[in-house]
């Protein structure tokens, strides 16, 4: 699709153009053409007054401190696999691999159980966009504003015909996340670890662990070729 979206947010407000059309819609009503649920709270941040970035990377990879996290640092196969969703569909961007502070907090959101609409982190990263010259491929997101506004009867659309990407089992496989076992069946593996997840396993439900993060069996590492 060859159109432009020029988004302007506001506490209150966004305003884009779609179409040729200029559009000027209160959040709520702009989080509802996006598919978000009405009771959706469009402000993360007060909605999550309590998230402290360090703290909750401990909880879910251990780490000490927060520095350039990454997706394979984080133990619990729900979340890694919900900051892929993430990345893929509502922050597309070449890589990503690296957990973005936004991500962050959707990802403490959903453990608290918090109803959140991630419009403004959405709007953030469409408005860094702008600077881009020519054509700019609209995702799935904008092609849903634009059906829900019922722009794309009649309208004459280019569709990206490019190859996607897409989540599966090749995918978290080549970033030496999953593998399969004995039978076919899923593994999970950690960075660094030995230890293993068979996969799926409703003793590891999100809502259902006491903890985060598992004891894992570190791998001996090497010097030069020698075992330590």
């Amino acid at each position: 699709m060859n159109s432009c979206a020029l988004c302007n947010p506001t506490d209150l407000e966004v305003s884009f153009r779609l179409f040729g059309k200029e559009f000027s819609i209160p959040g709520n009503f702009f989080s509802k053409l996006l598919g978000f649920h009405s009771q959706c709270i469009i402000d993360v941040n007060s909605a999550i007054q309590d998230f402290n970035r360090n703290k909750f990377w401990r909880d879910i990879s251990k780490e000490v401190v927060c520095y350039r996290p990454h997706t394979d640092e984080i133990h619990h196969p729900t979340l890694r696999l919900m900051h892929k969703w993430l990345g893929f569909s509502l922050f597309p961007r070449s890589d990503f691999r690296t957990v973005r502070n936004d991500e962050l907090k959707l990802l403490y959101a959903m453990i608290k159980r918090k109803k959140v609409s991630p419009i403004k982190f959405m709007m953030t990263q469409w408005l860094e966009i702008l600077g881009l010259m020519g054509v700019v491929g609209c995702t799935s997101l904008v092609t849903r504003i634009a059906k829900n506004l019922g722009l794309l009867e009649n309208a004459s659309v280019i569709y990206i015909n490019v190859p996607r990407w897409l989540i599966d089992y090749d995918y978290f496989n080549h970033a030496h996340m999953l593998k399969k076992g004995k039978g076919g069946k899923l593994v999970m593996m950690c960075v660094d670890y030995t230890t293993e997840f068979p996969l799926p396993d409703q003793n590891l439900g999100l809502y259902v662990v006491d903890s985060f993060v598992f004891d894992c069996r570190e791998r001996r590492k090497h010097l030069t070729g020698v075992p330590l």
